[in-house]
Formats: structure tokens, C-alpha cells, sequence
């Protein structure tokens, strides 16, 4: 007889030797058990989904609606635009619970950063679809890490590219959010879990204490 025969042999002789409700007990949370992994590492898989195309959604919103903003073109023509666009940038960016939004030149010298320091420097991303006056969206590593981040062009009324805008939120806090949710799902699924076996072993000692009766009336 082989190793793994021989070890199906010995567990099946020992379930024989449980009981009734133990076996139903052992069989449940084997059952809710499985169903709650599978929920949760699914539940994960799918959230992380959504938030992360509601993070686009959210970041290619922002940014087209700061980029049509008459604040941020009329700046453009200042000797210091970074003076307006700062504040402004980090009102939006506050109120819109983003982590970042950068204004920038075209050759992407920066006007605006969550960082005061990092203004002047490069932006760090793809600019050509946006130069060429598409908003597009992208995950790109930055002065923050990764981020999924949109990038709009600002026009004047020629439609020329004056400047470009780039809305993010970082993978981080993305994934902050991810866990939290999934937190509360496998809370939930734990409770089912304790619920479950509860119920299984009263299940068990009500059907015991029946036998009992059972016997001593015989």
C-alpha cells in the first residue's frame, strides 16, 4: 500500500471513530472556511479593480475641470505663474482628496506640487498623448511613488497647447483603502465562521442529549 493510501486509510478509520457532529461540525468549517477565502482573496481582487478604474475616473475628472479653468490659463501670462496656480492646485487637490496635482509648462517644468520644493523641477511621466491634446490615463512612478495619475493639455481660445495638467492618487493609498475594505469583508466572514460552528456543535449536543434520552429510556 503507498504512503498517500495508507494516510487516506488512517484518516477515514479516524473519522469513522468521531461522532455524527463532530464530522458535521469538522465538515462545516471546513465548508465556511474555504467559502470565506475564496470570497475574501476574490472580494480583493475585485475592489482593487474598482477602485483602481474609480481613481481614474476620478483623477481624469479633476484634471480636465482644473486645465478648463480660467485661472489656470490667465496665470499661464504671469511672470510668476506658480505664485497663483499653487494655492489653487492644492485647494482642488485637498477638496478632491487627490494626492497630487501638477500644472505644468509644456516642456514639463513644473508650477504646482503637494511639495513646494519639487516646483520648477521636471515632471516625471508621459506627456506626448497630452501635447498632442488628448487627456489620457496612466499608473506612473513619481516624486510620490506610483500613481495612477491623468494628464489633460490646457488650451487657450486658438485651442493651442498652452500647458498640460496631471491629477494622481498614489497606488498607496489605493491599496489603504483595498485593505480596509477587505478588512471589514473577512470580519464579517469570521463572524459567519464562529456562527456557523456554534451552531454546529449545539446541533451536536442537542442530538447527543437526545441519544441520552434515548438510551436511559430504553
Amino acid at each position: 500500500m503507498s504512503e498517500d493510501a495508507e494516510a487516506v486509510t488512517t484518516m477515514t478509520a479516524r473519522l469513522g471513530r468521531w461522532s455524527l457532529a463532530r464530522q458535521v461540525l469538522v465538515l462545516q468549517i471546513l465548508v465556511v472556511g474555504i467559502t470565506v477565502a475564496g470570497a475574501t482573496l476574490l472580494g480583493f481582487l475585485r475592489t482593487r479593480e474598482l477602485l483602481g478604474d474609480e481613481a481614474a475616473r476620478t483623477t481624469r475628472a479633476v484634471a480636465i475641470s482644473v486645465a478648463d479653468a480660467p485661472t489656470v490659463l490667465d496665470a499661464l501670462d504671469d511672470p510668476d505663474p506658480s505664485a497663483v496656480l499653487q494655492p489653487y492646485a492644492e485647494r482642488v487637490r485637498a477638496e478632491a482628496g487627490l494626492d497630487f496635482i501638477t500644472i505644468m509648462s509644456r516642456d514639463g517644468r513644473r508650477y504646482t506640487h503637494p511639495n513646494p520644493r519639487q516646483i520648477g523641477g521636471r515632471f516625471l511621466g508621459t506627456t506626448a498623448p497630452a501635447l498632442a491634446g488628448h487627456t489620457f490615463t496612466e499608473t506612473y512612478t513619481g516624486t510620490l511613488g506610483p500613481s495612477v495619475r491623468a494628464v489633460t493639455p490646457v488650451r487657450d481660445a486658438t485651442g493651442r497647447v498652452r500647458a498640460l495638467v496631471s491629477a494622481g492618487i498614489t497606488v498607496a493609498k489605493i491599496s489603504a483603502e483595498v485593505r480596509e475594505q477587505i478588512g471589514a469583508a473577512l470580519l464579517t466572514g469570521l463572524l459567519g465562521l464562529a456562527a456557523g460552528i456554534a451552531g454546529a456543535y449545539l446541533v451536536g449536543a442537542a442530538c447527543a442529549a437526545r441519544r441520552t434520552g434515548w438510551a436511559r429510556r430504553s
